[in-house]
């Protein structure tokens, strides 16, 4: 259901409907307190398929719920003091099935190596909403943001390269990485 509500978030977000956008993730971030997706304790009994997925789910709204509040000028519905999972490993997923072991992490999943990246950018707009743009921050107690626009290039370009020159990486998977790192990081 919370990943239904991030995909409805998203069409929305696209549509450019901010308002019914936040809407939609708020919906996907009580879904994933209400489930437990936030602790990842409780999933003892669970397959490694499911956590996987949980982790996917609960990391995307995470970072879906940072991006949509920050251009909605609304704090964020989750916060990461709340959140105690571990990024999902990059899988291949076409390997990936419910009722198979998991295998082995691969460079060219299409969840990594952006999520990572995606996912510091999502702190850094939490950071950013607590100390310079929440209403309640007086003028004079808001600190410069110690990061860059040069600095997040350069970990982008980074992660671009890491990415280069990985062993076994196809050329076509490689672009569109190299594209959707760029767009994230936009």
């Amino acid at each position: 259901m919370a990943n239904l509500a991030n995909t409805q978030s998203l069409f929305l977000l696209h549509q450019g409907d901010l308002d019914s956008a936040h809407v939609a993730i708020g919906k996907a971030t009580r879904l994933c307190f209400q489930r437990g997706l936030n602790r990842e304790q409780l999933w003892a009994s669970k397959s490694g398929y499911y956590i996987h997925m949980a982790r996917r789910v609960l990391h995307t709204t995470f970072c879906l719920d940072r991006r949509i509040s920050q251009m909605c000028g609304c704090p964020p519905g989750m916060r990461s003091e709340e959140i105690a999972v571990d990024q999902p490993d990059g899988l291949a997923d076409e390997d990936v099935y419910p009722d198979s072991p998991l295998p082995e992490p691969s460079i060219t999943s299409l969840i990594q190596p952006y999520m990572r990246r995606y996912a510091a950018y999502a702190e850094l707009v939490g950071t950013a909403w607590d100390t310079i743009w929440r209403p309640t921050v007086a003028s004079g107690d808001r600190p410069a943001l110690d990061v860059g626009e040069t600095s997040l290039n350069s970990q982008l370009s980074s992660s671009i390269d890491q990415f280069r020159h990985a062993e076994g990486n196809s050329g076509d998977i490689q672009g569109q990485q190299d594209i959707v790192i760029r767009l994230v990081g936009a």
